[in-house]
């Protein structure tokens, strides 16, 4: 009889499990839903300039001007004036001129703009989907496998992502003009751990088309060498092993 009693109990949780698990998967929102929510969330930011500071670099940083599609990055270092060892053109996210003498993934900022859509274009298969934690915060996980990007379960900004060799968080939110954006955030990858922090301006205001321009390029960057900082070098192995 105990035994018996037993099985029943057990049967009775195995019940419970699935009909939770089968009631979460029904709540589950739909790609479309996803996705208008990132539109209606993203998809009228144009242009933004972005600067990354590093932790553990004090001295380096990074900026980032980004509109429709084009995205210069240029790399310095902090003095009494700014130093500026590198730059990176890229037009429609294709590297299209450079400074150093190796190609660079895009700028991991202009993943955060990244919709669904865009991510299954990159090999992300958002049809899969399930609720997750993803650092201490309810979200909703697209992907599987070594391909998998998260979203606030509610109002569907993004946390990040998990991309082959590469986790990237982001943290402390802010909404600034309009948009939900992350002030810091931390990469890993197989070697290291990087915190940065972010500071977003002209938002939907940068007018200087200048910016992205070959000639603008060769004129400002024509100079530079081709060589990164050695105290650097640890920072640009672990970006350069970025996907995209």
């Amino acid at each position: 009889m105990l035994k018996l009693k037993r099985l029943f109990f057990i049967l009775i949780c195995f019940f419970s499990l699935v009909t939770t698990a089968n009631t979460a998967r029904a709540f589950l929102p739909s790609l479309e839903t996803i996705e208008q929510a990132w539109q209606e969330n993203y998809s009228s930011l144009e242009s933004f300039a972005c600067l990354i500071t590093w932790k553990n670099y004090p001295d380096l940083t990074t900026r980032v001007w980004f509109k429709k599609g084009n995205t210069l990055v240029e790399w310095g270092i902090k003095k009494e004036q700014e130093q500026i060892f590198g730059a990176v053109l890229f037009q429609k996210e294709q590297q299209i001129l450079s400074s150093f003498d190796f190609t660079s993934p895009l700028p991991f900022v202009v993943y955060f703009f990244y919709s669904p859509a865009k991510w299954k274009q990159l090999g992300v298969d958002i049809e899969k989907s399930r609720y997750v934690f993803w650092q201490d915060k309810p979200g909703l996980e697209l992907g599987k496998g070594t391909r998998r990007v998260y979203y606030l379960n509610e109002y569907f900004y993004p946390l990040g992502f998990s991309l082959d060799d590469v986790t990237l968080i982001w943290k402390n939110f802010v909404y600034l003009g309009n948009f939900y954006l992350p002030t810091q955030g931390i990469f890993i990858t197989p070697w290291a751990k990087e915190e940065f922090s972010l500071q977003w301006g002209s938002l939907n205001s940068l007018n200087n088309n200048f910016y992205f321009e070959t000639s603008y390029f060769q004129k400002r960057y024509s100079s530079l060498g081709s060589q990164i900082p050695v105290k650097y070098n640890p920072l640009f192995k672990n970006i350069l092993i970025f996907p995209f």
